[in-house]
């Protein structure tokens, strides 16, 4: 027979092990075996609004405003710059997401089109910001006859008059026997014809295409086959004096020719006149004086060049190669000098005078000089971007969302490696999400509340809550529980939080008459656990840990063993195990936040060297096994980690992000983190462990 006091004690373990099982089975079972090596992290960079990916080509127009680069790879991205390079934003219609292979822009920017590698060609008319995609599948030839062609065309280069009007695009074949095409527009890309010879005798790949001011003349250059595909390449080049609709005989160099450009003047009796061509068989670069007439090798290397530009003048003359070279020539390519990078070049574009140089890399870098190359300066982010919110994402860290300060609420489906400006709404203050990324909330400076049903792709105003000094946002794992937390309270009428039980759409407020300024708040993924940390308490001396278990309806401080003075609190899915910090101290409570066990930063072992730094976020796993707390002193930050619910820590390697970022979010099972740093956004990161 058990005693009264043994059957309580079992009682009490069925009903905390129950209340486990009922709230958070799923997740509490499934992740319990998880086995992270932590030996071997090495956190990644992976920028996300700013410039990610493999670059490709870039255009820029004529004062270097207006810049538009693109991405070849999977998933790449097209982004646009309206303030001369220096910040960048993608395009946010869906349908621009692919390889890209051509990008072209007139001088005034307005009008940009991108060629899409195996299928259309994508143009704007309003500086980048909407797209249209044509589909070539069904077009016409130059005799206006209707001409069903392949639609996996693969496009390679675009190029198009200063106004825009006339365009041009080649594309080359996988199959020597068919070659390439020759498309032209002569209605800033809204309607294109199949322009290419007739009559041509070796079909081959159109490598690239350059147009004049006018569009009247244009200039492509083709690599053919001498009888089958295992011979020589040999290139050639073939003029159009006639806005594209004819073209000359094709004349072969004997060359590995593979790109082309010719000078853009408003000037007619230079427009044109200064035409080169790069070539990376050996031989260098060559260059025509007389309308394309006469060709001569002006700048003999055996760099692997890539793309090449031109002033306006035919004066400044610039070129990429992808052995990370880049070669300038302010006399029409006569003398040159060459600049090493640490990259690897591939597009560039010069504005008209050839002032601003924008070179893309095959790394997260645009390359940007403006003056005329004599010192460059890096742009792989967005400035724009300041005073991130804490990054939330989703159960498996598919979904992240972060809200900016005074600024808009980004989102990212990928892991965060892109990012997307989901809403014109400005000023967003706080934000979080379901564990599945389904339901958002985010919470406006000017006291107004939006949510999502959908994965933030579409939002709902709510109500106007008027706060000031919103500190978190917490939600329950379907969503349907949420809190938002006020921090410094004024009076003691004032609301220290506000509930809702239908997904945001409503909420109650609840005053907690003895809060004064709250710094951290925990939710339960049922919703029905909450903890808040208090940081002065009623007569400023100091705050308390407030818990509730009724789902936020009442609430009791713990004076005696809970943390004082705290900066924040996490805690696991069922909200038995939880993890607070305060200026010197972190707290462990495994009841619920109950009770509280004190431990000392400093006596960590590996941090007695490093003197005192301040904890300030922590998180903590669904099942309590994993937790992390970021340290702060001065501008450097330290990471620790435990992988046995905070019993033992270590110290979590951050060298590769110079020690800058802290945590800030963690997927439930604590194997995604992400981490940021308040000051850009190009300090998000994210490692699978």
């Amino acid at each position: 027979m058990l005693s009264k006091l043994n059957y309580k004690i079992l009682e009490y373990i069925i009903e905390e092990i129950m209340e486990v099982i009922k709230e958070d089975s799923n997740i509490f079972f499934s992740l319990s075996n998880i086995n992270i090596d932590f030996s071997k992290i090495n956190v990644q960079k992976t920028y996300s609004i700013e410039l990610s990916g493999k670059w490709w080509n870039i255009s820029i127009s004529e004062t270097g405003k207006y810049q538009i680069a693109i991405q070849n790879s999977n998933n790449g991205r097209i982004f646009i710059s309206n303030n001369y390079g220096i910040n960048w934003k993608p395009i946010k219609n869906t349908s621009c997401i692919g390889l890209f292979t051509g990008v072209s822009i007139s001088n005034d920017g307005k009008y940009q089109s991108v060629l899409q590698q195996s299928g259309g060609i994508l143009i704007s008319s309003n500086y980048g910001e909407t797209w249209t995609i044509i589909d070539l599948s069904v077009t016409k030839n130059i005799n206006d006859e209707l001409n069903i062609v392949n639609t996996n065309k693969d496009w390679w280069a675009i190029s198009m008059s200063a106004t825009g009007q006339y365009q041009t695009a080649v594309s080359f074949y996988d199959d020597p026997d068919m070659g390439g095409y020759i498309y032209m527009s002569k209605d800033s890309g809204l309607s294109w014809i199949d322009v290419t010879p007739q009559n041509r005798k070796t079909p081959g790949y159109y490598y690239g295409v350059s147009l004049s001011y006018t569009g009247k003349i244009q200039l492509v250059v083709v690599t053919t086959f001498s009888n089958s595909r295992d011979e020589v390449f040999l290139s050639s080049y073939t003029l159009s004096y006639d806005y594209g609709l004819t073209w000359t005989e094709p004349v072969r160099l004997g060359v590995n020719v593979i790109g082309c450009v010719i000078n853009k003047s408003p000037d007619s009796m230079i427009d044109g006149k200064y035409q080169y061509l790069i070539e990376q068989g050996g031989y260098g670069i060559f260059r025509s004086d007389d309308f394309g007439i006469t060709w001569n090798l002006i700048y003999p290397n055996t760099l692997l060049w890539q793309y090449i530009t031109v002033s306006e003048t035919g004066k400044y003359v610039y070129c990429s190669a992808q052995s990370n070279y880049t070669a300038l020539s302010y006399d029409y390519g006569i003398t040159w000098t060459i600049k090493y990078f640490d990259y690897s070049l591939n597009g560039i574009s010069a504005s008209a005078d050839g002032s601003i140089i924008s070179i893309s890399t095959l790394t997260n870098k645009i390359i940007i000089s403006y003056d005329y190359g004599k010192t460059f300066t890096f742009n792989n982010n967005s400035p724009l971007y300041k005073n991130i919110n804490r990054v939330r994402i989703s159960s498996n860290g598919q979904i992240q969302a972060v809200s900016i300060t005074n600024g808009k609420i980004l989102l990212s489906t990928d892991y965060g490696n892109h990012w997307d400006e989901i809403s014109d709404i400005k000023e967003w203050s706080q934000n979080n999400m379901s564990l599945t990324g389904q339901y958002h909330t985010v919470y406006e400076l000017n006291g107004n509340c939006y949510t999502s049903n959908d994965y933030g792709f579409h939002w709902i105003q709510g109500e106007n809550l008027g706060l000031t000094n919103v500190v978190n946002i917490n939600m329950s794992g379907d969503g349907k529980y949420q809190m938002i937390v006020n921090g410094a309270i004024l009076e003691p009428t004032t609301p220290s939080i506000y509930l809702s039980n239908n997904y945001g759409l409503n909420w109650i407020p609840i005053v907690i008459s003895t809060i004064r300024n709250i710094y951290g708040s925990a939710m339960s993924i049922s919703g029905q656990h909450i903890s808040l940390i208090d940081y002065l308490g009623e007569d400023y001396s100091g705050g308390y840990v407030y818990v509730s278990n009724d789902y936020g309806m009442t609430f009791k401080f713990i004076e005696n063993t809970g943390p004082n003075d705290g900066y924040d609190i996490s805690m696991s899915g069922c909200g038995k195990y939880q993890l607070a910090t305060t200026i010197k101290s972190y707290f462990l409570s495994n009841d619920y936040g109950r009770t509280w066990t004190e431990y000392i930063i400093t006596e960590i072992p590996g941090l007695e060297s490093y003197g005192l730094y301040i904890p300030i976020k922590c998180y903590i796993s669904s099942t309590g096994e994993f937790q992390y707390i970021s340290l702060i002193k001065t501008n450097k930050i330290i990471v620790i980690y435990s992988k046995n619910y905070g019993f033992e820590w270590k110290i979590f390697d951050t060298s590769s992000i110079n020690n800058s970022a802290y945590v800030s979010s963690m997927s439930s099972n604590g194997q995604y983190i992400t981490f940021s740093n308040q000051d850009n956004i190009c300090k998000l990161f994210l490692n699978t462990l």
